[in-house]
């Protein structure tokens, strides 16, 4: 739920700096029942996923040092 809120919240500032642009909010879930959900928005076709790696499941490799080196928190799983 926080990728959602945190979703809304900057989609209201960006439509605040520009309100001429379309933003999608896309929801998506997996999992046994569909249990894990995740949201984020899309742009002009460009993802921005500002909660994509919360819980820092995304393989290091798919990554760059900068993220890496900048996490928080050590991965959930």
């Amino acid at each position: 739920m926080n990728c959602k809120i945190s979703s809304i919240l900057l989609s209201y500032h960006f439509l605040t700096l520009w309100p001429e642009i379309m933003i999608k909010g896309i929801n998506a879930a997996a999992g046994k029942n569909g249990k894990i959900t995740h949201y984020w928005l899309e742009i002009n076709d460009v993802v921005v996923d500002i909660t994509g790696d919360q819980y820092n499941l995304i393989d290091d490799r798919e990554l760059n040092e900068n993220i890496i080196q900048s996490r928080p928190f050590p991965a959930v799983h």
